[in-house]
């Protein structure tokens, strides 16, 4: 599971910041890395980096709008050579198979419209699929990879927890206006000629 824009502290439980149980859970039960650092500050190189294990100045991608070149092994191609079914599941475009990120995979769920604004739409999609490859063939080892672009849009908490947001931090400020509306724009007087 990756998550775009998440410092690792944010989901810490211990520090009460956050109430992720499945998260919690999984890194309860899987491998924790307790000193991981982003290969970019930009998606699809780190990505391109967890996917490869290489440095974007040897995968090629370093920026947003890069193809993961089809010369890179990534981990799924070893897995799968491993005899694992590899699935992915995307709900941000720039890691699609188009930009090469669904090299190596037996199935690749691309974003859905809206799932970079709610996560939940690809993990829906994603569970279903995944019971019926483990009714289907339940010894066959498994490698999925979930992203969710979800920490860059609006959020809207449930009922509840803005509550408990206020009492640790305080009232939070308003929202923010729609990227591309009219409010989201500054006031101008005077427009510059070169306008």
């Amino acid at each position: 599971v990756t998550l775009d824009t998440t410092r690792a502290d944010a989901l810490d439980p211990a520090a009460g910041l956050a109430h992720a149980p499945f998260l919690t859970e999984l890194a309860d039960t899987g491998i924790r890395f307790t000193a991981a650092h982003a290969a970019s500050n930009a998606t699809q190189p780190s990505h391109a980096t967890i996917l490869t294990g290489a440095w974007p100045t040897d995968h090629g991608v370093h920026d947003n709008y890069s193809v993961l070149p089809a010369g890179n092994r990534t981990l799924a191609e070893r897995l799968r050579e491993l005899g694992y079914h590899t699935v992915g599941a995307v709900s941000q475009r720039f890691l699609g198979a188009g930009n090469g990120f669904g090299q190596g995979f037996d199935e690749f769920h691309q974003a859905l419209p809206d799932a970079s604004l709610d996560g939940g739409k690809t993990i829906q999609g994603l569970r279903e699929r995944l019971t019926e490859l483990v009714e289907q063939d339940p010894d066959r080892p498994l490698f999925v990879w979930l992203h969710l672009f979800d920490p860059h849009t609006p959020y809207d908490a449930p009922e509840g927890y803005e509550a408990q947001h206020a009492e640790r931090f305080g009232p939070a400020p308003a929202p923010l206006a729609a990227t591309g509306s009219a409010d989201a724009l500054p006031a101008i007087d005077v427009v510059p000629p070169e306008f």
